[in-house]
């Protein structure tokens, strides 16, 4: 209704959330009983955290949109937007920063052209366009890359009780651009999703069958991590914690989702491995840390329901 009244406002979308959440930590490893060797003194924490964003999005003609997110959080951690109440203490006022900003491309004359059904280039920061088809064990959800992508929507097959449809992404994300030395820290990352929705099983609702193989590299890695820092403290990769030089991950993400009772089902796995596998420095195996017996990571588990609209909700277990 702003776009009849205020005609440059035409095409806006803009809104936001606000989250309050407690948590309770007890613990409870008996560092103070006598003969103890722990170092940490047995206490309770009690942690208030919120949570407030607002963004606006707008359309430019059919095929260019512009968009950006404000958001709380810290400016050195990547992997939340939380801001804790006390932490700063006094009554101290929280950070709202950047959480997108960002320009996207998808035209129009690509949405249903043979085969291909959808183009989208963006460039800028923001959501990661791999966590549709990988879990946490590649990236962790809170994270808003900065760089470019590509994605292409082919649909291979359609007829009454099946459809096969190919999605491809692509993504080059700058992690570090390093002014004092000769090449920046990269990430490059690509993903094929082969899906296939078939009413073969004689179910009112389709049966839905997608492999996803993604393939994550850093290049220059080392150029950031050196000797102060690893991949654990950034968590963009769930990879390992210690020291180690440029990864090279390969993911493999099956998924197969039905409905039962009209609940939709969702089965999945994921199989990560990083070939390349170079140590920056000698790792005593004695230690439990040679890097080649953590070079690679599985999960898998379910989830019910879909919380994509009001009074909905997902419950999942992995």
């Amino acid at each position: 209704n702003i776009g009849e009244a205020i005609p440059w406002m035409k095409g806006a979308k803009y809104g936001g959330d606000f989250r309050l959440r407690y948590e309770a930590f007890d613990y409870i490893d008996k560092n103070n009983d006598a003969g103890s060797t722990g170092t940490t003194a047995d206490r309770t924490r009690n942690r208030f955290r919120i949570r407030l964003r607002w963004g606006f999005e707008k359309d430019y003609g059919d095929d260019w949109k512009f968009g950006f997110r404000l958001a709380t959080g810290s400016t050195t951690d990547p992997n939340s937007t939380n801001a804790t109440l006390g932490n700063p203490g006094y009554f101290n006022f929280k950070t709202f920063n950047v959480d997108r900003a960002y320009v996207t491309y998808q035209p129009n004359g690509l949405k249903d052209y043979g085969l291909v059904k959808g183009v989208k280039i963006g460039a800028g920061k923001f959501d990661n366009p791999f966590l549709r088809y990988s879990t946490t064990i590649l990236w962790d959800a809170d994270v808003t890359p900065e760089g470019a992508f590509e994605q292409v929507n082919l649909q291979l097959l359609s007829s009454e009780d099946n459809k096969v449809n190919l999605y491809g992404t692509a993504g080059q994300f700058l992690v570090n651009e390093n002014a004092g030395v000769d090449t920046d820290a990269e990430i490059y990352a690509y993903q094929a999703a082969l899906n296939l929705s078939t009413y073969g099983f004689g179910t009112d609702q389709p049966v839905d069958f997608t492999t996803a193989v993604s393939w994550v590299e850093y290049t220059n890695w080392s150029q950031t991590v050196l000797a102060a820092t690893n991949t654990a403290s950034t968590s963009y990769l769930r990879t390992n914690s210690i020291l180690a030089d440029d990864f090279r991950v390969l993911d493999i993400y099956p998924e197969i989702m039905f409905a039962v009772n009209g609940t939709p089902v969702t089965l999945w796995g994921d199989y990560a491995v990083n070939t390349g596998n170079i140590g920056t420095v000698d790792i005593v195996p004695s230690l439990g840390n040679d890097i080649h017996d953590s070079d690679d990571a599985w999960g898998m588990g379910v989830k019910l329901g879909k919380a994509n609209g009001a009074h909905q909700c997902r419950v999942g277990i992995q």
